[in-house]
């Protein structure tokens, strides 16, 4: 509703999407587009995937290289 007046303490809203890690490799998930569809319905915003899972492996692979 606050953003409909255009007040300057209004502040965009950012959906982070958590999916797994193979999903994200492939960039798809049978969610996202259902998710994207309410965001819309539900008043808009950015929608940014992620992955936990595949983020975890990155720095578990950064620890591995910087012991040896």
């Amino acid at each position: 509703m606050l953003n409909n007046h255009l007040f300057l303490t209004s502040k965009p809203v950012v959906f982070l999407v958590n999916i797994g890690g193979v999903q994200y490799v492939k960039k798809q998930n049978e969610w996202l587009p259902k998710i994207q569809e309410w965001i819309k319905n539900n008043g808009g915003g950015a929608m940014i995937p992620y992955s936990a899972e595949f983020e975890s492996q990155v720095v578990d692979a950064g620890k591995d290289d910087k012991e040896a």
